[in-house]
């Protein structure tokens, strides 16, 4: 049996805080609801867990939570530990949802907007293995939905990505909605086959082999550009 203790913070950390309320931002600028007011139009792959994984977003971690989330790592504990980098599960847990929240407030605001967006449902289960497709489908166009949180894209130009990402979008011609979040939030989206490697590094953020991608000339869009911004382009390559 798994140690219960070393698996779990129990505790947000700092980058968890930064995370959320950097993400709140952005849902608010696409949703006008905060994280919370819009958990209910998440889409989850089984609605029973719903209340599960809510609480351990919020960090309500009792002893229903630390049983169930234990019995799907026993379950599969080399699938969770293969995802889930240097990360204890409920912290690895949380940003999954976080990048749910995202993609799902991506396709409120561009729905709301006359632009049909739809999500690939395959990726919603925390739980089990899928084969890896792109986040979103938006006016025929694969989508992968991405926020940098770690350095200020306009000011240094570059972000980061796994290497195993970037190799297995390429394989569907996708495109990246990548979100800048720390101040305003803003957007661009980039073709896959079109990004320029400055290098790759062995340790990424995370641990994980990948990628520092240039943006140098890249122009990035207040969000309510969003739908203008993806009628040209799906005028443009559809």
């Amino acid at each position: 049996m798994a140690d219960v203790n070393k698996l779990f913070s129990f505790n947000y950390k700092e980058y968890e805080v930064d995370r959320i309320m950097k993400t709140n931002k952005l849902v608010k600028k696409l949703t006008g609801k905060s994280i919370i007011e819009f958990f209910d139009n998440i889409y989850f792959s089984n609605e029973d867990e719903k209340e599960i994984l809510k609480k351990v977003f919020m960090n309500r971690i009792d002893d229903e939570v630390v049983s169930f989330i234990m019995g799907k790592y026993n379950e599969n504990p080399e699938y969770f530990n293969n995802h889930r980098d240097w990360r204890k599960l409920d912290s690895y847990m949380r940003s999954v949802i976080l990048g749910w929240v995202t993609e799902d407030a991506t396709i409120y605001h561009l729905n709301k907007n006359g632009i049909n967006a739809v999500l690939n449902e395959d990726n919603r289960d925390i739980f089990s293995h899928h084969n890896f497709t792109p986040d979103l489908k938006i006016g025929g166009l694969l989508i992968e939905v991405m926020t940098h949180y770690y350095e200020k894209i306009v000011d240094d130009n570059v972000f980061y990505i796994k290497k195993v990402k970037l190799d297995l979008l390429k394989n569907f011609n996708s495109w990246i909605l990548l979100y800048d979040v720390h101040s305003t939030p803003m957007f661009t989206v980039l073709n896959v086959n079109s990004v320029r490697i400055i290098r790759e590094e062995r340790k990424l953020i995370g641990g994980k082999r990948g990628y520092v991608i240039d943006l140098s000339g890249v122009k990035f869009y207040k969000i309510k550009k969003m739908p203008g911004v993806f009628r040209e382009l799906i005028n443009d390559f559809m």
